[in-house]
């Protein structure tokens, strides 16, 4: 979906996001924007505030039921454990 729409810059370099721009992307008041340049051209989107803590909670989640070979961890450095393959056939359904 591309739409396309203009609005001026005044002398402050301010801009008004025109009002189907805001709907498309539910922008309402207090919202943040970023900003993005990429070869000369601009992208606008909405910015998504990050919950740190549910991010954490996820991360959490996801090792505890992650095989152990995946979470292990020796030296700070996780490790692959010698059942990474067997596993990774298993889970993928395949047989040698």
């Amino acid at each position: 979906m591309m739409k396309m729409d203009i609005s001026r810059v005044d002398k402050l370099g301010r801009t008004t996001i025109p009002s189907s721009i805001r709907k498309t992307l539910g922008l309402r008041e207090g919202d943040e924007v970023e900003w993005i340049v990429v070869n000369h051209e601009v992208m606008i989107r909405k910015r998504h505030k990050r919950d740190i803590q549910k991010i954490r909670d996820r991360i959490k989640e996801l090792r505890s039921s992650a095989p152990k070979c995946f979470t292990a961890e020796e030296e700070g450095e996780t490790m692959l454990g010698e059942g990474l393959r067997e596993w990774s056939i298993a889970k993928l359904g395949l047989r040698e």
